[in-house]
């Protein structure tokens, strides 16, 4: 299905445009989604980012799956973040507990906390009270001790 690597290819930007993903929907589903999850593993980043979003607006649940198992790679950090944030589900609560833990981005730790502000629970309270101290901040000026504390209010708020 070289058509679906051309078309992520003919994109401008890294996002994929409604009408691509309408497009996609007209192919075979399985085939679609094996050959984009094949481009989200292969070695060029720009393709990769643009094949994951287009998995997570086909079938966000497959998308969020394909994601978790590759969350051991720090490359995927990002989307799995954003990901998290966008879609709430409980199972990234591990991956962005690593990420905020681990990932030298900051861009990467204020969007994993950003994400457990709204997922958290318990088992992230140890990694966000380490992250309180964190001076970290994305491009945006936004801190990731601040979104840390966030998320402690909202989980003691909701025990």
């Amino acid at each position: 299905m070289n058509i679906i690597l051309d078309k992520l290819k003919s994109l401008p930007y890294a996002n994929v445009p409604p009408e691509t993903v309408q497009y996609f929907l007209t192919l075979p589903r399985e085939k679609t989604l094996e050959e984009l999850r094949n481009i989200a593993l292969s070695d060029n980043d720009i393709l990769a980012g643009r094949a994951i979003y287009a998995i997570l607006d086909i079938d966000a649940d497959y998308g969020r799956k394909t994601l978790i198992e590759m969350h051991g790679n720090e490359k995927w950090w990002q989307f799995i973040a954003y990901s998290a944030y966008r879609y709430g589900d409980s199972s990234f609560i591990e991956p962005l507990c690593e990420i905020l833990s681990t990932s030298k981005n900051p861009n990467n730790r204020v969007l994993a906390a950003g994400a457990l502000v709204n997922l958290g629970d318990a088992t992230a309270v140890p990694t966000l009270i380490s992250a309180l101290d964190d001076e970290g901040e994305d491009y945006e000026g936004r801190k990731v001790k601040v979104y840390a504390q966030k998320a402690l209010d909202r989980i003691n708020s909701n025990t």
